[in-house]
């Protein structure tokens, strides 16, 4: 089934973030949204943020501050140093502090996009985006799409958008509007072109006499050059610039070079080199060079360096990276990494080298050694820290399977991260008397809770998985210590899962926290609810929500409730 069209809600309560920021624990905020063809800035949905507290992918993939992204945490906006485009969906999230942080005036953002008309010859399409603000009434942008589609690769497409004004103050009595155009063509095997051009503003402005307000004007051109097969090379060029007046200050350019160079199958040669000009903000350069080669069928080898500079800052980044992996055969392989990175006057380097062992298919074994380097500002000074780690998966019997690691580290006193100088060891046994049952036993020590950190906590826990036919169920109990204190956090968790048919599923899930020393204390519960349904082939219904109390007798539930409607022809 070819999909044509597809359209999202997410609706969260407006009062969860607010509500969340009056608590000392405040649990990270997380803000989705799609790319537009640029770099940004993106607006987050807070501003004041907590600095270095953020953590950012691109379609599941993280990325790294300084080196793929740039964040102003008093404004609450991102910028990235390549553009994204409309199919990448960003995931941030971060730290707010209580009374500091304050909502932007992005808000939430629910997209529509829906396809009246396609065939092999063009398409005429309905956009819709709704706006939700915490400080302004919500908003609705309307958009009308039109497509052709040429012989071979030719292709032209045009867009045009209105905003009815809605919102009060200033801008009330103006309606915003938007024109874009784009299209595409190649000239044969060796070269694709595309150019495209938009403008958008305000328009019927009572103030100017009805004249329609332009706002800011973009041109993008890019191509693709293929002159053989060993080659590749992608130009792309952008201009967004204020119509507003003479002034081109806030004027953004970028352009972008990438070359790839495979002269046989087992070596691929890239390099990238982009440039963004803010105007009086500078211009910001990025040498991207990997190298990646195949040698042998045991022996694999790429490299990698990466550099940024913004004259006149504190900011510029490199990074080097060389990674060694050798496969003799198919019980045994090596691998041996080395990279730097430097941010401003700070710099890391990182070595390690693991060894993993398969000599049975029931056992699988690996052992690593890695050694960190850090230098900050002008001192001479070094830390180094260094970790050994052994993990390994054995299934000695159908139906039973032992797991665990260990990870020792060792850094000088002068380290300022307690975690450097805590060891971590995990341990799990899952057995499966029947075929239904699956009792899960959990060990660990200083466990890595999603990478926001070690916890310096000893936790057991005892599980129970089961299935008959259309019903699942889990549960468990883990126990929580942290190390110096008596106290014990017990956490007792249950799944329920109810499949009604092939397109109709429910699973509701239910969570508790207490200290055990203090029966009497008040709970930190959590529930939830999710239920899917699909309509036919043509639609799919996803509804879910979660209520959380914290064990603050005082403080309010939070809420966060989610939808999501799809649509395909």
């Amino acid at each position: 089934m070819r999909v044509l069209a597809a359209f999202f809600f997410l609706l969260c309560s407006p009062t969860f973030c607010s509500i969340s920021a009056c608590r000392a624990d405040t649990p990270p905020v997380s803000d989705i949204f799609v790319g537009n063809g640029t770099s940004g800035p993106f607006a987050l949905g807070w501003n004041s943020i907590e600095a270095n507290t953020e953590r950012v992918s691109v379609n599941g993939q993280p990325q790294l501050r300084g080196l793929d992204y740039t964040i102003d945490s008093a404004a609450g906006t991102l910028t990235f140093l390549r553009n994204l485009p409309a199919s990448v969906a960003v995931s941030v999230t971060y730290a707010i502090v209580p009374g500091v942080s304050q909502h932007s005036r992005g808000g939430q953002t629910i997209p529509l996009s829906i396809d009246l008309l396609r065939n092999r010859s063009g398409y005429f399409s309905l956009d819709a985006l709704g706006k939700q603000a915490a400080d302004a009434p919500s908003n609705l942008t309307l958009g009308l799409g039109l497509g052709w589609n040429g012989g071979g690769s030719s292709k032209f497409a045009s867009r045009f958008v209105y905003t009815p004004a809605m919102a009060s103050g200033a801008d009330s009595h103006a309606d915003r509007t938007g024109i874009s155009f784009g299209g595409a063509a190649s000239a044969g095997s060796w070269g694709k072109f595309s150019i495209g051009f938009s403008r958008a503003g305000a328009g019927l402005d009572p103030s100017s006499g009805g004249e329609f307000q332009i706002g800011r004007q973009t041109l993008s051109l890019g191509s693709t050059l293929s002159p053989t097969k060993t080659i590749q090379a992608q130009l792309s060029f952008s201009r967004s610039d204020p119509m507003t007046g003479i002034s081109t200050d806030d004027a953004v350019t970028n352009s972008a070079l990438a070359l790839t160079v495979k002269p046989a199958e087992t070596l691929t040669l890239s390099a990238n080199i982009a440039s963004v000009d803010r105007g009086q903000s500078g211009t910001t350069q990025t040498t991207a060079l990997s190298v990646n080669a195949q040698p042998t069928k045991t022996l694999g080898v790429s490299a990698a360096f990466r550099d940024q500079n913004q004259p006149g800052t504190d900011s510029d980044s490199q990074a080097t990276s060389l990674k060694i992996v050798l496969t003799p055969s198919k019980t045994y392989s090596v691998q041996t990494s080395a990279d730097q990175s430097r941010l401003g006057t700070a710099t890391t380097n990182r070595q390690s080298v693991s060894l993993s062992l398969t000599p049975e298919p029931s056992i699988q074994l690996q052992a690593r050694l890695s050694l960190r380097q850090t230098s900050a500002g002008d001192s001479p000074e070094t830390l180094d820290t260094s970790a050994a780690s052994v993990s390994g998966v054995v299934r000695p019997l159908p139906g039973f399977e032992l797991s665990g690691t260990y990870k020792s580290r060792l850094a000088p006193l002068s380290d300022t991260n307690a975690n450097d100088l805590l060891d971590t060891s995990t341990a799990r046994v899952a057995f499966a008397p029947f075929g239904a049952f699956r009792i899960v036993g959990t060990y660990a020590q200083n466990p890595d809770d999603g990478g926001d950190g070690l916890r310096h906590v000893a936790r057991r826990g005892l599980g129970l998985e089961t299935r008959f036919g259309a019903f699942g169920l889990s549960g468990g109990c883990d126990w929580s210590r942290a190390y110096g204190t008596p106290a014990v956090e017990q956490t007792i968790h249950a799944d329920f899962g109810l499949r009604f048919s092939a397109v109709t599923q429910l699973s509701v899930g239910y969570q508790t926290q207490q200290n055990k020393l203090d029966p009497a204390a008040p709970l930190a519960t959590a529930y939830t609810v999710g239920f899917t349904h699909t309509l036919g082939d043509r639609f799919s219904l996803s509804l879910g929500g979660k209520r959380q109390q914290s064990a603050v007798a005082a403080a309010s539930p939070d809420y966060k409730a989610t939808a999501s409607l799809g649509m395909k022809f």
